[in-house]
């Protein structure tokens, strides 16, 4: 009951607002205003939950602000799915990526959609087991009226995940095909510290400096033990053997930023300056040791062994200036240009040490180690021309990049250097017929340059089946994007229609060379693509409509994603494509006392290589989830959620894969405002909740099986606490 009304509406992007001149972009934002009697107090939140086989769920919040000065703690712990704040939590505390909101004077808090990492998330859907702790802290203020603004956050985390996975990967080869089956077994912990800091100062009516700094310190231990077998199109072994690896990591990352912005007198004119600085080094040592029999014809060939440590040491440095102007030629027609320069500087020390006869890791193998630095200056401009008259906004302009690579191996004491011309042309056109109904087309080209470890060749044996080595000749490719869009909504019948076709490819592609070898082995190089060009597409249709006077909805879709790309295998060109058609129906109905969503979507996946077309992973697959609730009584209600994936047996897999989790809870509420909540709950009643996927990269089709959090049981108590008051 703090919130006195809400809007969603589509917001100018920064620059817009900043220079006055509109370049058609569009953020959906959240404007949450607050009542009067609610701008001064504190609130929370309090939950703890336990359950059968060791589970538990713990969760607690509390927020004090007094207008505009603003504290939140909070802190998640448990080892269920829950690992962070749900969206509700995050929107009343103001926290969830300090550079995503704001809060304005009245009370309003505007939310940007944005990025995380591993503890930004409400749920854990990775591979393995977790546990997690994940708290922090955050604060925001404005003071002398308003000219300085500052929003800090501080998050602590750690996670730790036990799991395994079974991957089962077909290597569609010319004239035969090999089959890899691989279990791994890992214990990963990860220690996060990550501070964000924004600070905001308003020069004058026309000017402003915004500054901005992040710094996040990871730890990382992991430990992972691996077992392969390799299979012939006969079913004959060919090679066998394991892999243990154990490496402890520290990362530090540092980015700051530096904007000023500068409106003139005249309308549309501006001028703005933006610094970027990021740092980041990652250390790294660990214990490799790896044991690989090659066969043929079931008689062991040849053994490689490998028991090194490994020491490496990567460092990094970017900065980089941009300078913008922007001017109104007339009422309907303007002009932006801007000149970037970047500097990265990067440093790779990876050392691979053999042991001695007394067991010590002291002989420098110089064949896996490096000692690089990399060098790359960049000289960027661009031109934009835009024209916005009535319902028509058209922009069109381009980049022009000039680059150049410098790599010296100090262990070969060789050099290497590059120059590189990149262009980014673009054109953007937008049509409104009203605020609801519009069309959009784009077009996005830029060039893209090979990068460094594609052009230098840094050997790395952690994976002794696959070795990559460079290719110092390779080219720029070039990528085009189009794109149309269209939407129409109208309000009063709650009615929808939206439409979207994108369609993306590639000249001169970089694309993977691999040669494998009768034991598996592979080696993979890089290379210009002649006479191909990779492509992409993605498309979908989509209605949805009220039912008449009812509180029903209801929606119907289509939708379609594919793509076409190349490789090279054993000299020849492989082919392969993918293709996904789903369509989609939905139901609904919202009351008070109880809701029902029902979304339905089969569809049928074609995914194929050219090498070997027979032995392909097509197949019908059906995906569905529903959700329902039930208010019971005055105090108690219940809950069901569900959903369930079924993918069709292929020439490549010939097993079915089909799941079927519900979820259930009853939750009884206590006192006059319902604040005090006790609650029983089932996860995965049926315990099927099996990690799976199957997938085409390049010439492999792959089928991974994981291990998730299946069932369990959680009886858990809520509280949830405020005091406010008036301002004064």
């Amino acid at each position: 009951d703090m919130v006195d009304k809400v809007q969603l509406y589509d917001d100018k992007s920064e620059n817009a607002k900043f220079s006055g001149i509109d370049d058609g972009v569009r953020n959906k934002t959240i404007n949450l205003t607050l009542k009067q009697d609610k701008k001064k107090g504190f609130f929370g939140k309090a939950d703890a939950g336990a359950g059968n086989d060791d589970f538990y769920s713990t969760q607690g919040l509390l927020n004090f602000f007094n207008n505009k000065k603003k504290f939140s703690v909070y802190s998640t712990y448990g080892n269920t799915r829950r690992t962070g704040l749900d969206w509700e939590a995050s929107r009343k505390l103001g926290v969830g990526g300090s550079s995503n909101i704001e809060i304005s004077d009245d009370g309003g808090i505007m939310i940007f959609g944005g990025g995380g990492d591993s503890f930004s998330n409400q749920s854990f859907y990775g591979e393995g087991v977790p546990k997690i702790l994940n708290t922090g802290v955050h604060f925001d203020n404005k003071w002398k009226d308003d000219k300085h603004a500052i929003n800090i956050d501080y998050k602590y985390g750690v996670l730790d995940n036990l799991g395994f996975k079974n991957t089962i990967n077909q290597n569609n080869l010319p004239n035969n095909l090999l089959v890899n089956n691989t279990n791994n077994n890992f214990d990963n912990s990860l220690n996060q510290n990550k501070l964000n800091v924004i600070y905001d100062f308003k020069i004058d009516t026309s000017s402003n400096i915004k500054v901005t700094l992040e710094n996040t310190i990871r730890n990382r231990s992991n430990t992972s033990t691996t077992l392969n077998s390799g299979f012939s199109n006969t079913n004959n072994l060919i090679n066998d053997g394991s892999r243990n690896f154990n490496e402890v990591i520290s990362e530090n990352q540092i980015a700051t930023t530096l904007f000023y912005g500068k409106k003139f007198k005249k309308p549309g004119r501006t001028l703005s300056f933006r610094f970027n600085q990021n740092y980041s080094n990652n250390q790294s040592e660990g214990i490799l040791n790896s044991d690989i029999d090659f066969f043929i014809n079931n008689q062991i060939t040849r053994t490689d062994r490998i028991n090194q440590f490994k020491d490496n040491d990567l460092e990094s440095e970017n900065y980089k200036t941009s300078l913008t102007f922007t001017e109104k030629l007339s009422n309907s027609i303007s002009l932006s240009t801007n000149y970037d320069f970047s500097f990265t500087k990067s440093l790779t020390k990876l050392g691979s040490f053999n042991s001695d006869a007394n067991g010590n890791y002291t002989q420098l193998d110089p064949l896996f180690s490096n000692d690089l630095n990399f060098d790359v200056n960049t000289h960027q401009g661009g031109l934009t021309f835009g024209y916005k008259k009535d319902k028509t906004n058209l922009s069109i302009g381009s980049k022009v990049a000039f680059s150049n690579l410098n790599q010296e191996n100090l262990i070969e004491n060789t050099v290497f250097e590059r120059d590189f011309v990149n262009f980014v042309p673009s054109l953007n056109y937008t049509y409104s017929f009203t605020k609801q109904k519009q069309i959009n087309f784009n077009y996005n080209g830029n060039t893209r340059q090979p990068g460094v470890n594609q052009l230098q060749t840094v050997l790395n044996n952690n994976d002794p089946l696959n070795i990559t080595l460079g290719n110092r000749d390779l080219g720029i490719a070039f990528n085009q994007r189009v794109g149309l869009y269209y939407r129409s909504y109208k309000v009063l019948k709650e009615r929808g229609i939206y439409f979207n076709l994108n369609y993306n490819f590639t000249s001169n592609d970089i694309v993977s060379n691999i040669n494998t070898n009768q034991e598996g082995f592979s080696t993979v190089t890089f290379q210009n693509l002649n006479g191909k060009t990779p492509s992409s597409f993605n498309s979908y249709f989509d209605y949805s409509s009220k039912i008449g006077k009812s509180k029903w909805h209801f929606g119907v879709g289509l939708g379609n994603y594919g793509n076409t790309n190349y490789n090279i295998i054993n000299n020849e060109v492989n082919q392969n494509t993918n293709l996904n058609t789903n369509a989609r129906f939905t139901i609904s109905r919202y009351t008070d006392n109880s809701s029902l969503y029902l979304n339905l979507s089969p569809g049928y996946r074609i995914s194929k290589s050219s090498l070997q077309s027979l032995r392909n992973a097509n197949g019908v697959i059906f995906d569905s989830y529903f959700e329902f609730t039930q208010k019971l009584s005055k105090k108690i209600r219940l809950k069901i959620d569900g959903e369930s994936n079924f993918q069709e047996a292929s020439s490549s897999f010939n097993t079915n894969f089909s799941q079927y989790i519900i979820n259930t809870s009853i939750e009884k509420t206590f006192f006059e405002k319902d604040n005090l909540k006790f609650s029983i709950s089932g996860n995965d009643l049926f315990n099927q909740n099996a990690g799976f996927t199957r997938s085409v990269a390049g010439n492999n089709i792959t089928q991974t099986s994981f291990n998730n959090i299946q069932r369990y049981f959680l009886m858990s108590l809520s509280w949830d606490f405020s005091k406010f008051g008036t301002l004064k």
